[in-house]
């Protein structure tokens, strides 16, 4: 069964981009805040800092804890949404865009925002973010790389499915061949499923073999 043709990624990448200057804009809102964005709740936090440590929560978990936890949040949206927006640049790439964001806010808030602190360790904590946000980004693409958009009755093939054969070259693709230890219910679904060839080399890394069957040569 031939697979539909691949969508065309160009698209959603243009749509990442725009979400992503969306997301830089409201950085930058955050970023040159004239204030501190948490100084309204200040009195709040330090009060319920005070409760958990005297309920027995470890002296670690304060103030700088969670800033630096929220620093890291901040940016795994600005990493994720980047290594879609741009699908061939690497992790480290991506955490290198985030590296000079953070640190032009930081530079903009020492030099024109006093009440403002720059500091090297928010940059750090934004690059992790960043970092983390794009290896989710590009785990979750390569899971969905792996299940390409098939019928419901031919995914459970993918998994008993150990031979393959080489297709028609005017194809380029695989054709993947329950064997004959495959069980009752795969036998029952598709017989013969074109998948292209990274997704062969994935599924069957002995590369291809011809399954022994009556009247192949």
């Amino acid at each position: 069964m031939q697979l539909p043709n691949m969508p065309n990624t160009r698209k959603p990448e243009i749509s990442w981009r725009w979400a992503l200057a969306a997301f830089l804009a409201a950085l930058a809102i955050i970023a040159y805040w004239p204030s501190p964005v948490d100084q309204p709740i200040q009195g709040l936090l330090s009060s319920a800092f005070r409760f958990l440590h005297s309920h027995g929560v470890p002296a670690w978990f304060n103030y700088k804890f969670v800033e630096a936890a929220a620093n890291v949040a901040l940016f795994l949206p600005l990493g994720f949404m980047a290594s879609l927006a741009f699908r061939t640049k690497s992790w480290w790439q991506i955490g290198g865009f985030g590296l000079l964001i953070s640190g032009c806010m930081e530079l903009g808030q020492l030099l024109f925002l006093h009440a403002r602190f720059a500091s090297p360790v928010d940059v750090a904590t934004n690059t992790l973010g960043t970092v983390l946000g794009a290896l989710l980004a590009q785990l979750i693409r390569n899971r969905t790389l792996a299940w390409p958009r098939l019928p419901g009755r031919c995914l459970g093939l993918l998994w008993v499915c150990p031979n393959t054969r080489k297709a028609p070259e005017r194809s380029g693709a695989f054709t993947c061949d329950g064997d004959r230890a495959a069980s009752s219910m795969s036998r029952r679904l598709t017989t013969s499923l074109q998948i292209p060839p990274a997704l062969s080399k994935r599924f069957c890394p002995q590369g291809p073999t011809l399954p022994a069957k009556g009247g192949q040569g």
